[in-house]
């Protein structure tokens, strides 16, 4: 395992309407990085690449500016089949929700940890099964809510890469307080969130600010239309879709806005 201290990227907070959102700026631990991070955070695909803001999301594919192991199978991992990466605040945060952004091979996050800046003990926040098989790649901002708020000082992402073997990235890692659980209504968020995604069939929808009268089409691999709402008014919203297990395009629209998304129903 290898461990190290590296700040380097400032983590100033950005405020969003009434949340501030922040971004770590130290590397505590990973697994293990494509090439080793140095001073000036220049190197390709290095843990020190998940640090600030993001810089690669909304679009994805291999993206030498996100991080990402030394191997798609984790075989040079201290645990086969299982990486990490652990980034911290020098200066504590409060945190009521964590955004994790998944720039290529989204799915392959499967636990989210915080660490509590008193006591310094981990409480997971994600806990779900990666992705499995060959899912059409696309970006993912897992957007976890916490129960209440946390004094944190560490974030901990682990992917499981035996379930999807090619190159999991993370862009980064977004901390936000609004002194509300989730997403607040229109901030922090530049596009419309679906989470748990993976799920159970059932999401919860969040727009973001500007958003009205949307409308919500699911399609089947195949391109037919299985689930569909419209006139949808309500900045968070849980769905109820009823769908089989599998992969679903999701078209949202409103207005001249338009996001196409992927969710997963197991």
């Amino acid at each position: 395992m290898k461990k190290f201290l590296l700040a380097l990227v400032a983590a100033l907070p950005v405020v969003l309407g009434a949340q501030t959102v922040s971004y770590p700026d130290t590397v505590l631990d990973f697994s293990t990085e494509y090439f080793p991070s140095d001073s000036g955070c220049t190197a390709n695909w290095s843990a020190c690449r998940a640090l600030g803001a993001p810089d690669v999301y909304p679009a994805w594919g291999d993206n030498s500016n996100a991080w990402t192991a030394t191997s798609t199978t984790g075989t040079s991992s201290p645990v086969p089949g299982r990486e990490w990466i652990v980034l911290g605040f020098t200066a504590p945060v409060t945190a009521d929700s964590v955004i994790v952004y998944e720039t290529c091979s989204r799915g392959g996050t499967d636990t989210v940890y915080v660490r509590d800046a008193s006591s310094g003990n981990w409480t997971v926040i994600w806990d779900t099964t990666a992705y499995d098989g060959n899912i059409p790649d696309s970006c993912n901002a897992i957007h976890i809510g916490l129960s209440s708020s946390m004094n944190i000082d560490a974030v901990r992402i682990a992917i499981d890469n035996a379930h999807y073997a090619f190159w999991n990235e993370i862009d980064a890692v977004g901390v936000i307080s609004s002194g509300t659980t989730g997403v607040a209504a229109g901030t922090g968020i530049s596009r419309p969130v679906i989470f748990p995604n993976p799920g159970n069939g059932t999401f919860t929808l969040t727009l973001p600010a500007g958003w009205k009268s949307c409308s919500m089409e699911i399609f089947d691999m195949t391109g037919r239309l299985c689930f569909a709402q419209y006139g949808i008014a309500s900045s968070t919203l849980q769905i109820e879709t009823k769908l089989q297990p599998g992969t679903y395009p999701v078209k949202l629209a409103s207005g001249e806005e338009q996001q196409v998304q992927m969710i997963v129903v197991q």
